[in-house]
């Protein structure tokens, strides 16, 4: 048996890739020119590979995964299979069974090279697992609000104190000692991993998504071109309010602005009165009490006037009967 030499690589590289050039430049069906486009990509992965172990590096290798990852992006494309999740749904289907074992027949069927039928049944299998999953979920969501709404769970905590000024538990977490419905265990950690948060990452604050979990761009991707337009509208129209609401706001400053500077004239205008009332009230009681000071001396001249007067008249009438007497004699 002749061993096999870098003849062999070059002769398989050479006819995949007469193959894929006949495919691409003689048919017209979109499959066939790119599973001949794949032809000529896997004559180039031989030819980089073969040369790599001849040579004793691994830059032909590196190279050949790059090729690899292209050719898997073009298959996830023309099966209109988006690549994020086809890369998604590789790194999940290989993780080990650390959560549950939904995953073992899967990984089993893969070491052991089954075949078509086996991947499509699992593969169902699968599908119908994560579905009612989802709905188990839904249905245990819908009892347990049920059942906080009969024990009178407020929504939201308090978070207008400190942990060690609660009273009791049920302020410091509404709900926690209700005896909720759960899933076992191995549903749950699924039904965590797939739609909620990846149950093995490495941050707890800020988790890695789970499986079908998209958000921002990786869920606007999926959009159709109509919803993607009527996103756009809303989106203009959010700013479009938010502008207006910036401007109400702007407004409204400088409203209360002018109001606090006509309530401060007000203010000012009202001191100014008082004071001149108060000016005013002190010159009639300064008035009053110089009249008041001048009628007493009017009195206490009048009173010395008539003293007078009466002293005088007195002094008259004496002197009136002393000159009647002597005149007598």
């Amino acid at each position: 048996m002749h061993p096999i030499s870098t003849v062999h690589y070059l002769a398989l590289s050479a006819a995949l890739l007469l193959i894929g050039t006949v495919g691409v430049l003689t048919r017209r069906n979109i499959v066939i020119v790119l599973m001949s486009i794949e032809l000529i990509l896997n004559a180039v992965n031989i030819n980089l590979i073969a040369f790599s172990h001849i040579w004793g590096n691994v830059r032909g290798q590196v190279f050949a995964i790059f090729v690899i990852v292209d050719a898997v992006a073009e298959a996830a494309v023309d099966q209109k299979v988006d690549p994020e999740m086809l890369e998604r749904w590789i790194k999940f289907l290989a993780r080990p069974p650390k959560h549950y074992s939904y995953l073992r027949d899967w990984q089993d069927m893969v070491k052991c090279g089954g075949t078509l039928e086996q991947a499509q049944f699992l593969a169902d299998y699968f599908q119908n697992l994560v579905l009612v999953v989802a709905r188990e979920a839904a249905a245990l969501k819908e009892e347990n609000d049920i059942i906080k709404a009969k024990a009178g769970v407020r929504k939201k905590p308090r978070r207008d104190s400190y942990p060690n000024e609660f009273e009791t538990n049920d302020q410091f977490c509404p709900g926690c000692d209700l005896e909720l419905k759960t899933m076992p265990i191995e549903r749950t950690n699924l039904y965590l991993d797939v739609y909620k948060a990846d149950q093995d990452s490495e941050s707890d604050t800020r988790p890695d998504p789970g499986l079908l979990s998209l958000r921002d761009w990786a869920l606007e991707r999926h959009f159709s071109a109509e919803t993607a337009e009527h996103v756009a509208m809303l989106r203009a129209e959010i700013e479009a309010l938010k502008a207006q609401a910036r401007r109400d706001a702007e407004a409204d400053r400088e409203r209360i602005k002018a109001m606090t500077r006509e309530e401060a004239a007000k203010v000012e205008h009202a001191a100014d009165v008082e004071i001149a009332a108060a000016e005013r009230t002190a010159v009639l009681a300064l008035k009053s009490y110089a009249a008041g000071l001048a009628v007493e001396r009017a009195e206490v001249l009048l009173r010395e006037q008539i003293t007078t007067a009466s002293d005088s008249i007195i002094v008259s009438s004496f002197v009136i009967d002393l000159t009647s007497n002597g005149s007598a004699n």
